[in-house]
């Protein structure tokens, strides 16, 4: 059965802090987060690029509650980057480890010429991430859907399923899913400023 993401029946809404709507699809256990941007002057697909997203990326880590490092692994090309995102350790009173994500992350176009961002997991060696634990990305897509009449306006889509270990009690299931809102609420709110 193919579910639309305008099919609120099977949505349920994770968080609605800042205005951005964090919503799960029941039946295919992805994540929905989308929100509009308007960066006053500047050209919404002159802001997307892997230098931007990385550098926000990095200063983010000083200020985000979630996220002690983030690495480039490797560069394929501008547009093709294996990435490593190391979680501060949240939950070791309980017996967790801390987490990882290593993903690879392309960039490209869709048909209306909007700009894509398609990240799926990837595996890395374990003398880099002993003693973590990993959260799997199945994909995450994110689609920058330019406004027509204004080249500074753009919807940001993004869908994607995140697996971290089942074991986890049920209020920390939605941990990482947080985590992706808490770095797209940083992301809008620096690109509201330029």
């Amino acid at each position: 059965m193919s579910v639309s993401k305008t099919d609120k029946k099977y949505l349920t809404t994770i968080c609605k802090k800042t205005n951005i709507e964090l919503t799960q699809n029941n039946i295919n256990k992805t994540y929905n987060l989308d929100f509009f941007i308007d960066t006053n002057h500047t050209n919404v697909n002159d802001i997307f690029t892997f230098d931007f997203l990385f550098n926000l990326l990095n200063s983010l880590d000083k200020a985000n509650d979630f996220i002690e490092s983030t690495h480039i692994l490797n560069k394929y090309s501008d547009d093709n980057y294996d990435i490593l995102i190391i979680f501060k350790h949240i939950g070791s009173n309980f017996g967790f480890l801390k987490k990882y994500l290593s993903f690879n992350l392309k960039k490209s176009f869709d048909e209306n010429n909007n700009t894509v961002f398609n990240a799926v997991n990837i595996n890395i060696d374990n003398n880099i991430i002993h003693n973590l634990d990993k959260v799997i990305l199945h994909f995450a897509d994110m689609t920058i859907i330019n406004d027509k009449n204004a080249l500074n306006k753009a919807l940001i889509h993004n869908i994607f399923n995140i697996e971290i270990d089942k074991d986890l009690p049920k209020m920390m299931l939605n941990f990482v899913n947080l985590v992706m809102k808490n770095m797209v609420i940083n992301l809008k709110q620096y690109i509201d400023t330029l």
